[in-house]
């Protein structure tokens, strides 16, 4: 993420500390950053605040709870029904564009989900951009 990413989430949250998607994408920060514990505090903070939030909303929150607690495999069998439901959802999808991402390298599961994710999930790969586009082949 960028530099100063986690200054402006902090800034976003002082201004309103009910906006559960500032503490998710903070989680997200601190996650690419390597600091678990607070994406697991920051992400706590955003599942408290998910009542009455869209469905789409709750369900980003949902995805990233997943990963933050670092149960990979359920945030990859959540995925297609994120992005079936939300195929522009370039943040989720951006945890699977990079060579450690879900499906870049986390295995056999990841290999077999990845290689539906642009058929199931509906999403019109012609419409994202090529470094957004993950094949793994199957083994």
């Amino acid at each position: 993420m960028y530099p100063g990413a986690i200054e402006e989430f902090d800034r976003a949250i002082a201004a309103d500390p009910g906006f559960a998607l500032a503490h998710a994408a903070k989680a997200h920060v601190l996650l690419e950053r390597g600091d678990a514990a607070a994406a697991r505090t920051s992400m706590a903070a955003a599942n408290s605040l998910a009542a009455g939030l869209s469905a789409r909303e709750a369900s980003h929150i949902a995805f990233f709870v997943l990963l933050s607690v670092g149960d990979a495999e359920a945030a990859l069998a959540a995925l297609p029904a994120h992005l079936n439901a939300w195929p522009r959802d370039a943040l989720v999808l951006g945890t699977t564009a990079f060579t450690n991402g879900l499906i870049g390298s986390f295995g056999r599961a990841a290999t077999e989900e990845g290689n539906r994710v642009g058929t199931d999930a509906k999403i019109p790969l012609q419409s994202l951009p090529r470094t957004q586009l993950i094949r793994v082949p199957k083994t």
